[in-house]
């Protein structure tokens, strides 16, 4: 369970250390408005006890946006904040209580395709778990990363049509498009902008996904069967579910067939906020037969995707691939 404490200490931390400036900003403002913050993280904590330290911060700031229409892109004076926790208090907390962080960054589904191209498998399902409003699915098999300098091994890959006879998103909220917009930070105000404009696209032109409501901790309460997948694809989520890790691990395995692959898109150490060199965006991939040997097959300086390259175990993947076709 996450205590106030622990709140208002990632708080503090966020206010050194995350990287896009006016969210630092934020973030150190409401780490001086310390009743305030322990008020509503008390209140929030009583209604959603689970809900990690670094989950719950980001959602405060993307729930002031969401209710504000954006306020927050920009510096704004402390006074600001201080009347809009008052003002909007029940509504923040109803939305802190219940909603998750979700993004929509096409380009992340760039590496996604990268992979599915090495695997080069017949009749692939693919589910994608924290999927959103299916964006990233949806983008599959089209020239949607274009956003992206990608590295020219990788390029016939990602230009591969791969054969995804169904995709399949799920995630716990109904689609809000103002919220999912709430959720870019202002160094992705691009996405933002585009949002709609690239969802009427790809709803038109890209690939069609099933929408399935439900919970990264409890898969097999949704009406999906066991053994569905042949890829799963999970992006930015564990950090939300710490401490529930081993729980996650196995509704993934129980959604993956017995060859099946779980690609999962973080940061190299699983610490969210923070790029560095060392700590590249990777996609971890393993197959449930041999569940301990994870390949790095792509790596990007950061989250938001702007280039993409092979990871440090591409050629040892595509070997793997070659060597042990898809049975059945």
């Amino acid at each position: 369970m996450t205590s106030v404490a622990a709140v208002v200490k990632m708080v503090e931390h966020l206010s050194k250390a995350e990287q896009d400036p006016p969210v630092r900003y934020f973030f150190g403002q409401l780490a001086g408005l310390e009743p305030q913050l322990t008020d509503v993280t008390a209140a929030v904590l009583t209604r959603r006890p689970s809900v990690t330290d670094q989950h719950l911060a980001y959602l405060y700031y993307i729930a002031l946006n969401y209710l504000t229409d954006f306020a927050y892109d920009r510096k704004v004076p402390t006074a600001r904040l201080q009347r809009d926790l008052d003002r909007y208090r029940p509504k923040l907390v109803e939305l802190c209580s219940t909603r998750y962080a979700s993004t929509n960054v096409v380009e992340r589904y760039a590496a996604l395709q990268a992979v599915l191209g090495v695997l080069d498998r017949p009749r692939l399902t693919v589910v994608d778990v924290g999927t959103s409003i299916g964006l990233g699915l949806m983008s599959l098999n089209t020239d949607s990363f274009g956003h992206a300098r990608i590295d020219p091994i990788l390029r016939p890959y990602i230009d591969k049509h791969v054969d995804v006879t169904a995709a399949i998103g799920i995630d716990p909220q109904r689609p809000d498009m103002h919220w999912q917009a709430a959720c870019y930070l202002p160094e992705n105000k691009r996405n933002r902008r585009e949002l709609k404009a690239t969802y009427a696209k790809l709803k038109k032109e890209g690939t069609p996904v099933h929408l399935v409501q439900g919970n990264i901790t409890d898969i097999e309460g949704t009406d999906l069967q066991q053994g569905t997948a042949d890829v799963v694809w999970t992006s930015n989520v564990l950090y939300q579910v710490k401490g529930m890790a081993s729980g996650v691990v196995r509704s993934i395995r129980w959604l993956l067939k017995d060859d099946g692959f779980w690609i999962n898109a973080d940061y190299r150490h699983q610490n969210k906020p923070f790029a560095t060199r060392q700590n590249p965006w990777v996609t971890m991939t393993r197959n449930k037969r041999y569940w301990n040997k994870v390949y790095e097959v792509t790596e990007a300086p950061s989250d938001v995707v702007k280039a993409l390259k092979r990871g440090r175990d591409f050629a040892r993947f595509k070997s793997a691939c070659a060597a042990a076709p898809a049975s059945g």
